[in-house]
């Protein structure tokens, strides 16, 4: 496997790992009414989102001095500095008490699995993606090591298609356990929803101060060298 990929590839885990965005598809999974359809469209608008943000970031990264194995400056430095000071208050914020913007997006998916269209959950998709800090804060860095890598535009294009296809693999699992197992698997997608609604601050806490921690290291490491 090579280098590059095997660089990004905990990033793409830990950006894997968005409790709230996951609690309100599961939400969308157990409702009555068209929850395939439903969740699928979800699935699209958040899908969407990360792409587009894909894009951004590519665009914004490539033009670094670093790029394609270019020496590293104080720049790169910086942002690796900052997004580890933001995963840091971000771990903070899960632990404080008042709703967060995943929960508040829960509570508007409740409100509407009665009547709601279809593309309602690919805009409710396309807000749980944009307001899913944890994940795009950490698919960033994991873009940055595509960039500066000098390795092909192919092995780039296979490093980007894992970091994308990793983030997306929680989230697309219950869609797809739902389309082909049916009822099936309403038990296991119950156990899962209480488990994550119970722990999601925890669990969103611990990557964040992780990868925080990583980063800042890895930020003052290259400031003092």
């Amino acid at each position: 496997m090579s280098s590059l990929v095997v660089s990004v590839i905990p990033f793409a885990l830990g950006a894997s790992i968005s409790p709230a965005a996951l609690t309100v598809e599961l939400l969308i999974l157990t409702g009555k009414n068209k929850p395939k359809a439903r969740a699928w469209f979800y699935l699209a608008g958040v899908g969407a989102v990360l792409g587009i943000f894909a894009l951004l970031a590519l665009t914004i990264l490539r033009n670094l001095s670093d790029a394609n194995g270019g020496p590293v400056n104080p720049t790169t430095i910086v942002v690796k500095l900052l997004l580890g000071v933001l995963l840091a208050g971000l771990g903070a914020r899960q632990l404080h008490p008042a709703k967060t913007q995943g929960e508040k997006q829960q509570s508007k998916v409740e409100k509407a699995l009665a009547t709601a269209p279809l593309p309602f959950f690919a805009g409710i998709g396309a807000i749980a993606m944009l307001t899913n800090f944890s994940t795009l804060l950490l698919f960033l860095p994991g873009m940055h090591e595509i960039t500066r890598s000098s390795d092909t535009m192919g092995m780039k294009m296979i490093a980007g298609a894992v970091l994308f296809g990793i983030t997306m693999t929680p989230l697309l699992l219950p869609a797809l356990a739902v389309t082909t197992l049916g009822h099936k698997s309403d038990s296991v997608l119950a156990s899962l929803s209480g488990y994550v609604a119970k722990f999601s601050r925890q669990i969103n806490a611990g990557i964040c101060f992780a990868f925080a921690a990583i980063l800042l290291f890895d930020g003052f490491k290259a400031w003092i060298s």
